[in-house]
């Protein structure tokens, strides 16, 4: 299994245990005709829509808007300077999703508005306090509204 894999059955089982709307849209690398996906998942719950990227790292590293590809950040700006800005219900985030076995299993969500004025250095990254630490915790929805940066 992909370690994007493990971050994406995290959330899944996260929305499962709450009853929120989760789908996982479907990689098309290297089918014809058929236009690159704009981002990972949709999850929406209590009518809060957020539209979420996930990358995958080994270790903390420097994070921004660059490590998405071009696709990626202009789907995820389009729903930025699409929404309400008065409401709150539409939210675009980049998700990290830091994992080292039997060492660090970490899941970090950054609103992609915040992220994309703040990119993160990797001493900014170590200071960061909200992130969901999946092996200790029993992770669910909640605790990702709850560790969201820049929200």
């Amino acid at each position: 299994m992909r370690h994007e894999s493990k971050a994406y059955t995290y959330i899944k089982h996260a929305c499962e245990d709450v009853g929120a709307f989760y789908y996982k849209i479907p990689d098309t690398l290297g089918q014809r005709f058929t236009p690159p996906k704009p981002f990972d998942l949709l999850v929406t719950f209590r009518g809060v829509s957020i539209y979420m990227e996930v990358k995958y790292y080994k270790d903390l590293a420097a994070f921004s808007t660059k490590n998405l590809s071009d696709n990626q950040n202009e789907s995820l700006s389009l729903i930025l300077d699409n929404r309400d800005h008065d409401k709150v219900y539409i939210r675009p985030m980049a998700c990290l999703f830091v994992y080292r076995p039997r060492e660090i299993k970490r899941l970090y969500f950054f609103c992609y508005g915040w992220l994309k004025k703040n990119p993160q250095k990797k001493t900014d990254m170590k200071l960061i306090t909200k992130y969901v630490d999946v092996e200790k915790d029993t992770f669910n929805l909640h605790d990702m509204f709850a560790n969201m940066i820049g929200f």
